[in-house]
């Protein structure tokens, strides 16, 4: 969003100065480079990695969350669209009762432990797994999702803020078309998968 990005990397090249959406980054790594500073929607994020770095302070669309972590490393207290979230996991850790936009998790698992009905924005999720676990249709933000999974299980069609997702995977699973804030992006990867060409938010 006329942020120019400075210099970037890829798999443990340190990234420069970023910017999405008028929010300036500092440096952001990926695949254990650690991120610093990052924001997002007028949020600014605190430090922030990926594949086993910890996260820090992050927030989202006006909510701080806690500390966060990803595979294996524990989310403290997180918070999405001013509601509160409790002690949450991921990869093998319990999530507690949750909610979302005013409609309310159950006890919620990932990584094999299956999902109850849940909903998001008005839109009603329906039975979700994670890790060879099928989601059947998920959507965000008025934006239905077709088939999603996670880990080897390919994701469909996805959508977020009303832009359309091609086919999406993760973890050796290569990512068909998809965009974000109104900017498509090409194919793309993560861990091990090439990406294409990648835009950000007209970047």
């Amino acid at each position: 969003s006329g942020v120019q990005w400075g210099s970037m990397g890829y798999n443990g090249v340190q990234w420069g100065s970023m910017g999405c959406s008028g929010v300036q980054w500092s440096s952001v790594g990926f695949n254990g480079v650690q991120w610093g500073s990052v924001g997002y929607n007028g949020v600014q994020w605190g430090t922030m990695g990926c594949s086993g770095v910890q996260w820090g302070a992050v927030g989202f669309n006006g909510v701080q969350w806690g500390s966060m972590g990803f595979s294996g490393v524990q989310w403290g207290t997180m918070g999405f669209n001013g509601v509160q979230w409790g002690a949450v996991g991921f990869n093998g850790v319990q999530w507690g009762s949750m909610e979302f936009s005013g409609v309310q998790w159950g006890s919620v698992g990932f990584s094999g432990v299956q999902w109850g009905s849940m909903g998001y924005n008005g839109v009603q999720w329906g039975s979700m797994g994670c890790s060879g676990v099928q989601w059947s249709s998920v959507g965000f933000n008025g934006v239905q999702w077709g088939s999603v999974g996670y880990n080897g299980v390919q994701w469909g069609t996805m959508g977020c803020s009303g832009v359309q997702w091609g086919a999406v995977g993760f973890n050796g699973v290569q990512w068909g078309s998809m965009g974000f804030s109104g900017v498509q992006w090409g194919t793309m990867g993560f861990n091990g998968v090439q990406w294409g060409a990648v835009g950000f938010n007209g970047v």
